[in-house]
């Protein structure tokens, strides 16, 4: 393993330097679990419905399957919620933060949101807060400016499912051919693998380069 990479397993405490990503209504505890067990940081997705007490399960059967692995909790931070208690608000992601607080997981914030409308209160608590943010090269936004309502279209090349799509010559070159698209999601997978056995084909390269 690399230096680079193995300075950033001593700082999260893992094996491999592989992060899990959070998906809603995907990345539950199950799979954090085999990821945390396989050596990388496993991740818990709330997506903005998780609630306070199927969060707790979660994070125990992380704890039951990966007994002392590192492991978070990626918080879904909403943008122009109402702070209403319901699912998607402010308030409610503020309920899942106290699970957090009161479990001790560490927490990755994403989103649309203003993460200090919660930094704040994520300090006071002691938690590790990890901001996910990102960006496009300046080309693409230079080119979205200048888009019109021809700038896209809707394609079942990418995934096999129905998505809007900047129009390109990947998605020129599939017009009047949608009856070779394979239905989602086998347009966009080559092969099903455990998660742990991802973990190991990611890390390889980390771990060949030691």
């Amino acid at each position: 393993m690399n230096r680079a990479s193995g300075e950033l397993c001593r700082l999260f405490g893992i094996e491999r330097p592989v992060f899990q990503a959070g998906m809603g209504w995907v990345t539950t505890g199950r799979i954090a679990a085999a990821v945390s067990g396989a050596g990388g940081l496993g991740c818990i997705a709330t997506a903005g419905i998780m609630g306070s007490d199927e969060l707790r399960e979660h994070i125990a059967h992380v704890r039951d399957v990966a007994p002392g692995r590192p492991f978070a909790v990626n918080l879904l931070l909403p943008s122009g919620a109402e702070d209403s208690g319901t699912m998607g608000s402010l308030d409610f992601t503020r309920l899942q933060l106290d699970v957090c607080f009161e479990q001790k997981v560490p927490i990755i914030i994403s989103g649309l949101g203003n993460p200090t409308d919660v930094v704040g209160e994520i300090h006071a608590n002691g938690a590790k807060l990890v901001c996910v943010v990102g960006t496009v090269r300046a080309a693409i936004k230079v080119a979205g400016l200048g888009a019109d309502e021809r700038a896209t279209t809707v394609t079942r090349a990418l995934t096999g499912k129905p998505s809007r799509a900047w129009r390109s010559p990947f998605v020129a070159e599939w017009e009047g051919r949608e009856a070779e698209i394979q239905p989602y999601p086998e347009q966009a997978i080559g092969s099903i693998l455990p998660a742990a056995e991802i973990v190991e084909l990611l890390a390889a390269p980390a771990e060949a380069a030691a």
